[in-house]
């Protein structure tokens, strides 16, 4: 694998850092016990010791370390290279999200006027489409992308298998940002039809697509088609 260069990884660690160093100083200045759960209206439903402020600062680096390890960790580690801009993106996304929400949490903790219950569920759509847009550009691997048995078995399945889970992903993100202007008693429900209908979608079109691979003889080495 070639040589990358780490700049915006570093960058992205410093983030993460001053990001902790800001919930460990205001730390102090938080009540003895601050919100973290909302339900799907929106509402305070669980609250913790302030502790759990240090909790939700450290998460963000806890995906820095794992996004970074992941690569050195996978059988596939070569088709890193392949994607590293998309692998790039998709670190910064879920890392900055992170930081975002434990953000929000301790904004509503002081006092501010934060409404977490909407701003959540509009972040993670955003994200999911953006996520769902690259993901086609994702080579074979163990850990990021649609992993069915099905496509880790193929060069071919996996992309086209990448390319219906981009789309499963977009519309599940679009669904995800307009759950806010659903009754509250409709959000989770339509969420949760949405989101299990794209999962089941995604694998029995991959295995689909494995079946007609296999009648038309393009099942090989997985490597076959990687260029």
């Amino acid at each position: 694998m070639k040589k990358r260069n780490n700049t915006g990884n570093w960058i992205l660690l410093a983030l993460c850092l001053l990001s902790f160093a800001g919930h460990l100083l205001l730390l102090p200045k938080l009540p003895a016990e601050i919100p973290v759960h909302w339900n799907a209206a929106g509402e305070i439903d669980g609250y913790g010791p302030k502790t759990m402020d240090l909790v939700l600062g450290v998460i963000p680096l806890g995906i820095w370390l794992l996004m970074t390890v992941i690569p050195r960790l996978d059988p596939r580690k070569e088709n890193y290279e392949k994607h590293r801009k998309v692998y790039g993106l998709l670190t910064l996304l879920l890392t900055v999200m992170m930081m975002a929400f434990s953000w929000m949490c301790t904004a509503v903790a002081l006092g501010y006027d934060v409404n977490v219950g909407m701003l959540i569920p509009m972040v993670m759509g955003v994200v999911f489409v953006i996520m769902g847009n690259y993901m086609p550009k994702i080579r074979s691997n163990y850990f990021v992308g649609v992993r069915t048995p099905w496509a880790i078995e193929n060069a071919w399945v996996w992309r086209k298998t990448q390319w219906m889970g981009g789309i499963s992903f977009i519309v599940m993100g679009v669904v995800l940002f307009a759950t806010v202007f659903l009754p509250v008693s409709f959000r989770m429900p339509v969420l949760l039809i949405v989101i299990l209908g794209g999962v089941i979608w995604d694998y029995l079109y991959s295995w689909l697509i494995f079946q007609k691979a296999k009648r038309e003889g393009k099942l090989g080495d997985y490597m076959e088609e990687e260029k």
